[in-house]
């Protein structure tokens, strides 16, 4: 009977790359009994079991169960499932997941982040995906309302994650404070989680690396004027826009909102955050795995995140160029 790691996420906590790196490894971890699935990838680049989580619905539990059940007669020592989509499932789905592990032992590994680099990053994701909101009001939006923003409050979430499969099995990981320590995620993961401790992470990289501020305001231009055209939200703009970056040249109109990036601090140490946290520790120190203490996630810091300022003046023609931009791109698809 297997040992199953379920690595939760959540997005925007290194989960690609991890991904890429257990994908990399996968024939060496196979030789040691630890097996990384592939049949459900998402694609060659992002190796996030995203196509499993699909299927934990009634019409795919039959393909799934036959999975399971194949996976315990090859007599593995452990099974990995790694997608950071698990950490927002809905109850009944978490559900679905708990029964298909049966008796079998496991554990489910849940990154904690700094909020502030979280609602940055956050916001960028949005843009990607379709959003057309400007990132002062993303931040409102939850600043406003703290305890039901996930990147502040994240005792909900894990609440729905341990009322599926139990406060034992739950292992909270700092991210801020592995990567403040100097230590590599996946080593770190392989270690405590694998049992393995000389695997090599994938060559030094920057994976699902950040745009820069006027990139992120471009795309979410770009959103909003497909989106006033009828287009639905979709992340058809930043996926054109990637695919066609060597044949276009973007850089006048980068040129321009460089002008009007400006730069606001987001502070941990807020009253309302702080509380938070405070809470959030209380409630969930004893399921912290090594190396921060078990008493604090990480430690609260000002975070300096630049955008590109609302209301911007841009100058004659500019407007032009973003329709034709997004003429263009919408053609390529």
């Amino acid at each position: 009977m297997p040992n199953f790691v379920i690595h939760a996420g959540p997005h925007k906590t290194g989960s690609t790359y991890l991904q890429r790196c257990l994908e990399f490894n996968a024939p060496r971890l196979l030789e040691r009994g630890i097996l990384v699935p592939g049949e459900w990838n998402h694609s060659a680049a992002n190796p996030s079991h995203d196509g499993l989580i699909r299927r934990l619905n009634s019409a795919g539990l039959a393909e799934l169960d036959s999975k399971f059940e194949e996976w315990r007669r090859a007599r593995l020592n452990t099974v990995v499932i790694s997608s950071e989509d698990i950490a927002i499932l809905p109850p009944e789905q978490l559900d679905m997941l708990r029964a298909l592990i049966g008796p079998d032992q496991f554990v489910v590994v849940f990154y904690v982040r700094r909020w502030s680099e979280l609602v940055t990053s956050g916001w960028q994701e949005t843009v990607k995906q379709g959003s057309p909101l400007p990132f002062l009001e993303y931040v409102l939006h939850r600043v406003c309302n703290p305890e039901e923003c996930s990147e502040i409050n994240i005792e909900p979430g894990l609440n729905r994650l341990i009322d599926a499969f139990g406060r034992k099995a739950m292992r909270l990981v700092s991210y801020s404070n592995v990567l403040d320590a100097g230590l590599n995620l996946f080593r770190h993961f392989a270690r405590n989680f694998l049992g393995v401790a000389d695997l090599a992470p994938i060559a030094a990289e920057r994976v699902n690396a950040s745009l820069s501020a006027a990139e992120t305001e471009l795309i979410r231009e770009l959103n909003r004027i497909d989106q006033a055209s009828g287009a639905p939200v979709t992340s058809r703009m930043s996926v054109a826009l990637h695919d066609m970056r060597d044949d276009i040249d973007i850089g006048p109109l980068l040129s321009v909102l460089n002008g009007f990036v400006r730069s606001v601090s987001l502070r941990e140490n807020m009253p309302f955050a702080r509380e938070i946290l405070r809470r959030n520790r209380a409630a969930l120190a004893d399921c912290v795995v090594k190396p921060v203490p078990a008493i604090r996630f990480y430690n609260p810091i000002d975070t300096t995140a630049l955008y590109v300022t609302p209301g911007y003046a841009v100058p004659a023609g500019f407007g032009d160029a973003l329709h034709g931009l997004r003429d263009m791109l919408s053609r390529h698809m």
